[in-house]
């Protein structure tokens, strides 16, 4: 029976009938450092002065301890810049590893035991230019007795330095060579991978690559080759490499590659790359089966296998997922969702897309960057969708009454204790009474936070949300220190605030405590005691209608809510988000079974969702049940619902 194999064109899909198995750094703050590499970073240097050392990069104010002139240490990791720069070793001491950070012209660097020639090279008798003028070194590798004592320090690469080298039956000579021409020929073998790379005779060769008549040099396109050298410098590493070109340097290294034969068996649909990793307008793609690799990449699941038409390259961990589940619910997409043919960004299909619908998954999967992934079956075939919680409706198949809080921004102002007054940037906005209570303008709570005063009242104060669909009031009465919270002007709460309310000059205050109850507020202060942040995390809430009738056994309920993360240096809420369901008829409350939280892609960077499954008690005849969500006082959201109940 033939296996089909399909390709994605632009959006498009191709159905192709053919036979069984044919297919068409270490890292520190402030300092990025790497293992010892001969020149690139050597593994032992000397100092030339005392030098302190730290137990990291970050505590440069606190030395630890400090090396002698003329300590010798070993090397555990340095960063490339150290020939040019004040750069960071790591380094072995008594009590373990340390960082110093050196001036390059305080070190003693050995120079390399050998120095590759790649063109005829003046010898001299005396480390003089002028010096009597010996014979010529044909391009070759020569053995290196002594160097100047800074041969790797320069302000110009090419900046020539001495080397004293063995010349064979003329004994020892000098040679003057520019710093970034000192290196060594290292012998490797290994194969890699060139996606483009130049290809040079002279690894030292530094002028332009093309010209008006094209390139100058041949290049490597979309090959593995056998690399047999590296030659080093203090600046760079360059790699030996056998071509049909014949043996030429890259200046570039190359993905490393295994080579050997492995038996691959694909177990799902699986794109194939031209060029490992790199997406094109259209893919073939590998339906299950098994297949046999020649080659692989040394640093990720990429397989280079032999086909019909050509050698292609498989990425396993790019196949389709085969462990998603079945999701017990729809999903009412709003906006433009694109379509994948496989759930990662780069398999978008061009102009493909949903709006404004409800579609059914087939399957859910959540990848390792925590991105919820939805398998849709469609007429282009298998299809996968993100999509944004914060945004989309998960509707239970069953029907269960599924509400959503989402997190939308938070209004914050950074307040500063001045003696015993409360400013934000120059704006007196309270004051610290003499018992350190925090009070509060209730002119700047009313204005900052989203509120209006009411006119015409004789002795309450009455106070309304301006913010979109908030139904949310309140009312202060001065005398009897007497809060009254209301929803659509039916009262909600009362109670006593805990400090009077002060007047001064016709103008209110108000107690911190009492204003972070009634306007949903949080203080969280700093370290520092003369800092806080004053703030208001505001939500949008989606109630979702109940019922006319539900079993006496319970009415299941889901509440999705979407929390901003808080992190060590953000601003923390006082009190979390209440949401509360009571049936007066019974007297009695949901109980809830709280989930994990999960931190998932949303409308910010990162949101955390919080899924809470619960019933709600019913009993039979009329129930009479009441939703309210809060911060504090302040009611967000307000719904009353009558269901029957049923056996």
């Amino acid at each position: 029976m033939a296996k089909r194999i399909i390709l994605f064109v632009m959006g498009m899909v191709i159905l192709i009938a053919c036979q069984p198995g044919t297919i068409l750094a270490e890292y520190q703050p402030k300092a990025f450092v790497y293992p010892p590499d001969t020149l690139r970073i050597p593994g032992a240097i000397t100092l030339l002065a005392e030098t302190p050392y730290y137990a990291n990069p970050s505590d440069t104010e606190a030395p630890i301890g400090s090396f002698s002139s003329q300590a010798e240490l070993r090397v555990l990791a340095g960063a490339y810049t150290w020939t040019q720069a004040q750069s960071w070793w790591k380094v072995e001491s008594p009590n373990g590893p340390v960082w110093i950070y050196p001036l390059p012209w305080t070190l003693v660097i050995p120079p390399p035991e050998r120095v590759m020639l790649f063109k005829d090279t003046s010898l001299y008798e005396e480390r003089k230019v002028t010096s009597a003028f010996v014979n010529t070194a044909s391009s070759q590798e020569m053995r290196v007795t002594e160097a100047d004592p800074m041969w790797f320090y320069t302000n110009d690469p090419n900046e020539k330095h001495w080397l004293r080298i063995w010349a064979g039956d003329l004994g020892e000579r000098w040679v003057f060579l520019p710093v970034n021409q000192i290196g060594y020929m290292k012998p490797v073998d290994y194969y890699a991978y060139y996606m483009n790379q130049t290809l040079l005779d002279n690894p030292n060769y530094s002028g332009p690559l093309v010209s008006k008549a094209g390139p100058i040099f041949p290049s490597l396109l979309n090959q593995t080759v056998h690399v047999t050298g590296e030659y080093v410098t203090v600046y760079a590493t360059s790699y030996l490499i056998e071509t049909v070109e014949g043996v030429k340097y890259a200046k570039e290294n190359g993905r490393k590659v295994i080579r050997g034969k492995e038996s691959l068996t694909v177990k799902s649909d699986t794109p194939l790359y031209a060029i490992p990793g790199v997406s094109a307008a259209w893919m073939p793609i590998l339906p299950p089966q098994t297949v046999e690799a020649f080659e692989k990449m040394e640093d990720a699941p990429l397989y280079h296998i032999r086909t019909e038409v050509g050698d292609v390259w498989i990425n396993t961990e790019d196949s389709e997922p085969t462990d998603w589940v079945e999701p017990d619910y729809s999903i009412e997409l709003r906006g433009t969702h694109a379509l994948y043919r496989f759930p990662k960004s780069q398999f978008q299909i061009r102009g493909a897309s949903l709006e404004g619908r409800t579609v059914q998954p087939k399957g859910y999967w959540r990848d390792a960057d925590g991105t919820d992934w939805y398998l849709l079956e469609t007429k282009l075939g298998n299809v996968w969708i993100t999509s944004n919680p914060v945004q989309d409706r998960l509707h239970p198949r069953n029907g269960t009454p599924s509400t959503y809080v989402t997190y939308k921004q938070t209004i914050l102002d950074t307040v500063q204790v001045k003696g015993r007054e409360l400013t934000v940037g120059k704006t007196p906005i309270g004051y610290m009474s003499e018992d350190q209570l925090t009070y509060f303008s209730l002119d700047y709570l009313i204005q900052r936070f989203g509120y209006e005063q009411e006119e015409g009242l004789l002795a309450d104060i009455a106070i309304r949300s301006i913010q979109p669909s908030s139904q949310y009031s309140i009312r202060l009465n001065p005398q009897s220190g007497e809060a009254t919270t209301y929803w659509a002007d039916q009262e909600a709460e009362r109670f006593t605030l805990q400090h009077s309310l002060v007047v001064q000059d016709g103008h209110y205050w108000i107690e911190g405590e009492d204003a972070q109850r009634l306007f949903g507020l949080s203080m969280d202060w700093w370290s520092s005691g003369e800092t806080f942040y004053l703030f208001s995390d505001e939500y949008e809430v989606e109630l979702s209608p109940l019922p006319k009738s539900a079993r006496v056994s319970g009415l299941n309920y889901i509440v999705n809510r979407y929390e901003r993360p808080v992190g060590p240096h953000d601003a923390k809420p006082k009190e979390p988000l209440q949401f509360l369901i009571t049936n007066r008829t019974l007297s009695s409350s949901a109980q809830w079974d709280y989930s994990e939280t999960v931190s998932v892609a949303g409308n910010l960077p990162r949101v955390n969702r919080i899924q809470q499954k619960g019933v709600i008690p019913v009993t039979e005849g009329t129930n009479q049940l009441h939703i309210v969500v809060k911060i504090g006082s302040k009611i967000l959201a307000n719904q009353a619902a009558t269901i029957a109940g049923e056996n």
